[in-house]
């Protein structure tokens, strides 16, 4: 391993190695116990969170060979690329490289140390919450697009919208296709999602333009994201879209009633 000083940590580490987790990271498998992260599979069902399993469906960068710079925070021994966002109390999902010693984790650890360290081997693994547990940290299946906050900026101008949220429902396709339908993911030469790489690219080119396209194109994109949003929640509780169809139809009664209630006074 090679490690740095910290505060070279956002200048050399290269984008396309800004997505994962290091390959000896440990993560909870349900009926297995504790594994390294280069050793999980899709289907595989891992801790995400207060106490609660949920299964891998795809991964988002797998690549055993690649050698990549990773941040370490102790005394935990979490190691993830710069703007991979981990839970902080107090802050939400945040970028690695914004991390600061004193900050407590959601093991309830405060950080002690932070240093830049090279490993081999990246490894994103998504879970339907966005959520997973490494080194009894919680963390983000995410990355923060704009690593010095957790939250689009557009200018100056804070929208409030995190990343992790946004990544979430930006991804909801991805999501749909792999892990409700269980279509099988295919992987690119360089270990990135088939599926994902696209997208990336554009929230990337979409970020780099100035502030006011920024923020014309996030009202159609907000939009979108909240129909993403509601299309899951339908997905998650069918209840929800019973009630709705119950109620377009009482409501469709209703109005022909009324219309034929009208006409037969016409008549009269």
């Amino acid at each position: 391993t090679d490690c740095k000083s910290r505060a070279h940590i956002e200048e050399e580490t290269p984008a396309k190695q800004r997505l994962c987790f290091s390959a000896t990271s440990r993560v909870e498998v349900k009926n297995a116990g504790t594994i390294m992260m280069r050793d999980i599979r899709v289907g595989d069902e891992v801790l995400v969170g207060h106490g609660k399993y949920e299964q891998i469906y795809s991964f988002g960068h797998r690549d055993t060979e690649i050698e990549t710079t990773f941040i370490q925070v102790m005394p935990s021994g979490l190691e993830l690329s710069a703007t991979h966002m981990v839970f902080v109390e107090g802050k939400g999902f945040i970028a690695a490289s914004t991390v600061r010693i004193g900050d407590r984790l959601s093991s309830g650890e405060f950080v002690k140390g932070i240093r830049q360290i090279v490993r081999r081997g990246v490894f994103n693994p998504f879970t339907p919450s966005g959520t997973i547990v490494v080194n009894g940290v919680r963390a983000s299946n995410y990355i923060a697009l704009q690593a010095a906050t957790n939250t689009l900026m557009v200018g100056s101008f804070n929208t409030g919208l995190t990343f992790h949220w946004l990544d979430h429902m930006a991804i909801l396709p991805h999501r749909i296709w792999h892990h409700y339908l269980g279509y099988t993911d295919k992987l690119l030469e360089n270990g990135l999602s088939s599926s994902l790489y696209g997208a990336h690219k554009i929230g990337t080119w979409y970020l780099k333009q100035e502030a006011r396209v920024v923020g014309i194109l996030l009202i159609p994109l907000l939009t979108v994201l909240m129909m993403f949003a509601l299309v899951e929640s339908l997905l998650l509780h069918p209840e929800l879209l019973l009630c709705a169809l119950l109620m377009v139809s009482i409501l469709l009664l209703r109005r022909r009633k009324k219309g034929c209630g009208i006409n037969a006074t016409a008549s009269v």
